[in-house]
């Protein structure tokens, strides 16, 4: 009788039990723990390259304004009478970074109202990543705009920069030295002067 009343008071089945169940709850914690400091540390890195890809595409606007703002970009058209030809010269008006690139939107804008790039430029400022420019140049609402969409590859930033410019044209014939002194040649000069830069938007998409 002693003896079944020892193994029924007998409180070792129950610790281990207890034990386990702590060993059990310690680990729901820890994990969650863990997991947490996870999604936490992964949040602060994706906050700081978010964070670094804006900074690269201020950099970026600021190097565009920089090539671009207090230039001009003239196109000289020259029409002969005497064949019917012309020829077209377009300066313009930035330095080598952009200068292929506006040259050719500068072109097709006075050929045809309107220039939308077909591949994207790409911009490299020193210590930053290279950022990607998809830009446009078009009449706005009151003068010619100039749009660059920044980005950064890999990452959802983005930035809209916009130059404005004012337009100033110029014709003039020459003639030659016969007597009927008829003209041989028209010269059109179109300028865009390049005065204003915006930062229009930026942030995360």
């Amino acid at each position: 009788m002693d003896t079944i009343k020892r193994k029924l008071n007998n409180q070792r089945g129950a610790s281990v039990i207890y034990a386990m169940f702590l060993l059990i709850a310690a680990s729901v914690i820890c994990a969650v723990t863990l997991s947490a400091a996870s999604t936490q540390t992964r949040r602060y890195e994706e906050g700081r390259a978010a964070e670094q890809a804006i900074l690269t595409l201020q950099s970026a606007a600021r190097l565009i304004e920089d090539e671009v703002r207090g230039t001009a970009s003239v196109i000289e058209e020259i029409y002969y009478y005497e064949d019917a030809s012309t020829t077209q010269t377009v300066l313009p008006g930035a330095s080598v970074l952009l200068k292929a690139a506006l040259k050719d939107a500068v072109s097709a804008y006075y050929d045809d109202g309107s220039f939308e790039s077909s591949s994207p430029l790409t911009i490299e400022a020193d210590g930053f990543a290279p950022v990607t420019a998809e830009f446009s140049l078009r009449d706005g609402e009151e003068s010619p705009q100039l749009t660059f969409v920044l980005s950064v590859q890999g990452q959802e930033a983005f930035m809209t920069v916009q130059l404005s410019a004012y337009k100033t044209c110029a014709f003039q014939e020459t003639t030659t030295d016969d007597e009927l002194k008829r003209p041989y040649s028209s010269i059109t000069t179109t300028t865009l002067h390049w005065n204003k830069c915006t930062v229009l938007k930026g942030g995360l998409q």
